[in-house]
């Protein structure tokens, strides 16, 4: 169901082949050979029979301005920096288009999740390389709800961070109120994303024309379709993410995110923090930072990158999952213990008399 493959840099993660299954491609591949489009870590997300998320792909190949849009950053849902795009075809020597080993990437697969963390290293247009700007992005699928994107661009000086998310045609609003972006289809499933930060500014653009924005490619001609874009200015590292949650009745996913009061070593690097809750099902705490380090997260400690906890609504522990993980306690007790770096530990807490 869900699968990499890591020298095309695509990764794949799925619930199931059925209609109402949850499904998600990340591109966190090279340039490749051709029909090159400055695409990293762009992504697409579909639930229940709608693609929501979407590649808005080409409509030709004339030499003009909505062919160079289909293929730049501000055409993907990926990050743009001062609002310039990818520019590996500037940066990139030939011989790197098609790669002998995979990209380097943190993947991660089970019954539960699906984990794929990496990094854009090669530039921006206009952007001073000296600068070392580096795009990294978390899409951690929580089985079979939602999934969490979370971007950190770190690197030199002071620059905006604008995330890009392409919809399909629907009709896409932005609650400022909630500080929740929505799709609103009558009697048909949605998908609302829940900021894990705040941005300074969300916008939706749709049917653009200057700049060039908020168009998807059908039937060969360019057709008006809604662009969220979230920015976020400031003094480097930055960082902001979403839940993304889909769901197929109601008028909500019935989650909340909340702040996570969680103890985390590492150095002055953003970590993500945040907790998201469903009244009837229980609370996900989630951790994550850029490198592994301490972290601990309630009577849950780990040397790790990574680290999610599970509880039930009354607060109970059962489930803990490691990311890159060397160490995991719970209540002081060792569960994993070694100095070789693991993608991926779980366990399952069924009752803490016995831990």
């Amino acid at each position: 169901l869900s699968r990499a493959f890591p020298y095309a840099g695509h990764y794949v993660m799925r619930t199931g082949w059925d209609e109402d299954a949850l499904w998600a491609l990340v591109d966190a591949g090279p340039y490749g050979a051709a029909h090159q489009h400055e695409d990293k870590l762009s992504l697409e997300l579909y639930a229940y029979g709608t693609r929501f998320v979407v590649d808005p792909g080409i409509a030709s190949y004339l030499d003009d301005p909505w062919t160079h849009y289909a293929r730049s950053t501000a055409a993907h849902s990926t990050v743009q920096v001062d609002k310039r795009g990818q520019d590996r075809r500037t940066h990139v020597p030939r011989e790197r288009y098609r790669v002998e080993e995979p990209e380097e990437a943190l993947w991660a697969s089970s019954a539960h999740l699906d984990c794929l963390w990496a990094s854009y290293r090669d530039g921006y247009a206009g952007i001073d390389l000296t600068e070392g700007l580096v795009h990294s992005r978390l899409v951690l699928f929580l089985k079979p709800r939602f999934w969490v994107i979370w971007d950190l661009l770190g690197g030199q000086g002071a620059h905006e961070m604008e995330t890009l998310y392409h919809f399909a045609p629907m009709l896409v609003q932005y609650s400022a109120e909630e500080g929740i972006v929505r799709s609103n289809r009558l009697g048909l499933p949605n998908m609302e994303f829940l900021p894990l930060g705040h941005p300074d500014s969300v916008e939706i653009a749709c049917g653009e024309q200057d700049p060039v924005q908020g168009w998807l490619a059908m039937g060969g001609k360019l057709i008006p379709a809604p662009t969220v874009l979230y920015r976020l200015q400031g003094k480097l590292p930055l960082a902001f993410g979403v839940v993304a949650a889909p769901f197929k009745s109601c008028v909500s996913s019935g989650l909340e995110v909340l702040p996570l009061e969680a103890e985390i070593q590492v150095d002055g690097t953003p970590a993500l923090r945040a907790a998201v809750v469903d009244r009837e099902v229980g609370r996900l705490e989630i951790v994550f930072a850029d490198r592994v380090c301490e972290i601990v997260c309630g009577e849950v400690s780990a040397g790790a990158q990574g680290l999610i906890v599970k509880r039930t609504p009354d607060g109970q522990v059962i489930y803990i999952a490691g990311l890159s993980v060397r160490r995991l306690s719970f209540l002081g007790a060792p569960l994993v213990v070694g100095e070789e770096l693991k993608p991926l530990i779980e366990i399952e807490i069924k009752s803490t008399e016995r831990v």
